[in-house]
């Protein structure tokens, strides 16, 4: 979620798929339980609230290891869901994990943990490997 927080924003599915692979572990907050990768139609049919879906990020924490890295933390997701019609505000607890892919310079966890802590783009090769999203109260 916090990779794509500008994407969120201003409702761009395709920016919030691409920074994961396609066959990427994601836990969202609907049912299924799990599912591989992003469909880029569902999310944007999902992204169809009156005005921006904000995402304010708060206390991540990174651990880096070989290969794998991850963050977790908390997102305060805000706006208008159509269905609602009215403002809504609730709490995340979101947390990313990254593996290397290609081996190479540029594919390192810390590269994508980084992207996704500040809502860039990662670099080519460094994709997300597994999303876990639960919600708070």
């Amino acid at each position: 979620c916090v990779a794509s927080g500008p994407a969120h924003h201003d409702k761009d599915a395709a920016a919030i798929a691409a920074a994961y692979t396609d066959d990427a572990i994601i836990c969202d907050l609907a049912p299924p339980l799990y599912h591989r990768g992003v469909d880029v139609k569902e999310k944007q049919a999902w992204l169809s609230w009156e005005g921006p879906i904000d995402l304010e990020p708060r206390d991540f924490s990174l651990t880096i290891s070989g290969d794998i890295a991850y963050t977790q933390g908390y997102l305060r997701m805000s706006g208008t869901p159509k269905a609602a019609g009215r403002p809504v505000s609730f709490w995340l607890r979101d947390t990313i994990c990254v593996n290397r892919v290609n081996g190479g310079v540029e594919d390192r966890p810390s590269a994508l943990v980084g992207a996704v802590l500040h809502g860039r783009q990662p670099a080519a090769g460094v994709r997300s490997a597994a999303v876990k999203t639960a919600s708070m109260r």
